[in-house]
């Protein structure tokens, strides 16, 4: 009796030690899973990109003598979407990664349209969008990613890591070559081929397209001047320190040569207030209408805004 008293007392002991541990393996699971949860809710929670993205078949193209709209067609999800195309909207190949001709968009290609997720869009079926970008899907492996990176080059949706090479082609998009530090946090066109297996998956791309919000941007700078300007020989000056701080320029006042200068980064401009000449990196330029100081404040003509613009 007393022995099987033990062994009854034994059997309750290991029992009870293997239901607590078992109990605390299953609080660290479930602590383990609730972290990668949070870690993965972060992540989609990151505005990663402004882009929303659509592909599918062109069925038809619809063109009359001013414009060109695309019908697409995603068979999977049975959804249709048409995009009218303006003639900013860039076009590529999704395989060369080089420019695409519009007037060679025809039915029965496969296309990946991105379009600006903030713009309105009007309430109506099928949904009629201007898109920003149409990528071309080529036969290949050429793949292309469109999203926000980070100051390590790496996705904020942390899908992607670039490792930049030589041979990797950077541009604007104006199509004018760039630094690498250009590229930094920033919304990125990315062609590559092949990727890791890896978290984040790591390439190096063929080209890079850095994405500038150009239009939102001079938006905004007008925002900001509001009535704050001047008219001279029929063009607009604009007060330089409001406009060049907006765009993230340190501005000082150099007394000694009468000139304002700005600085972004590697970039220095210098504005000599009285005179058309302006210099950009030591190279001097000439503005059409000389800078000017109005009620203590320095005025230039809005020429800078194209200058100011491009280092952003």
């Amino acid at each position: 009796m007393k022995k099987l008293s033990a062994l009854v007392t034994a059997t309750l002991i290991t029992g009870l030690v293997i239901s607590t541990n078992s109990a605390v393996a299953s609080s660290h699971l479930l602590k383990e899973t609730q972290n990668d949860f949070a870690k993965q809710k972060d992540i989609q929670s990151v505005d990663s990109t402004d882009f929303m993205k659509f592909s599918g078949l062109i069925t038809d193209v619809k063109k009359d003598k001013e414009s060109l709209t695309l019908i697409v067609e995603n068979k999977d999800d049975s959804l249709e979407m048409h995009f009218p195309l303006s003639d900013k909207v860039l076009l590529f190949n999704s395989d060369t990664t080089d420019a695409f001709d519009k007037d060679d968009l025809v039915k029965g290609l496969t296309i990946t349209a991105y379009y600006d997720k903030n713009k309105p869009m009007i309430m109506i079926y099928p949904p009629r969008v201007t898109p920003e970008i149409i990528v071309v899907n080529g036969k290949e492996m050429g793949q292309v990613k469109v999203s926000k990176f980070d100051d390590q080059y790496i996705s904020l949706d942390n899908e992607l890591k670039l490792n930049i090479d030589e041979e990797t082609i950077l541009l604007n998009k104006q199509g004018d070559k760039v630094k690498k530090e250009k590229l930094q946090g920033k919304e990125l066109i990315v062609f590559y081929d092949i990727s890791t297996k890896s978290i984040p998956a790591q390439t190096t791309p063929k080209k890079i397209i850095a994405w500038d919000n150009r239009d939102q941007l001079f938006e905004q700078v007008q925002e900001v001047v509001g009535d704050d300007y001047y008219i001279k020989d029929g063009m607009k000056l604009l007060p330089i320190k409001k406009v060049a701080e907006h765009l993230g320029y340190k501005v000082k006042w150099d007394s000694k040569n009468a000139a304002v200068e700005l600085s972004i980064q590697n970039q220095t401009i210098q504005i000599f207030i009285g005179k058309e000449k302006y210099s950009l990196n030591r190279s001097l330029r000439s503005f059409e209408v000389v800078p000017a100081v109005i009620n203590d404040e320095p005025f230039v003509s809005e020429e800078i805004l194209e200058i100011l613009l491009n280092n952003q």
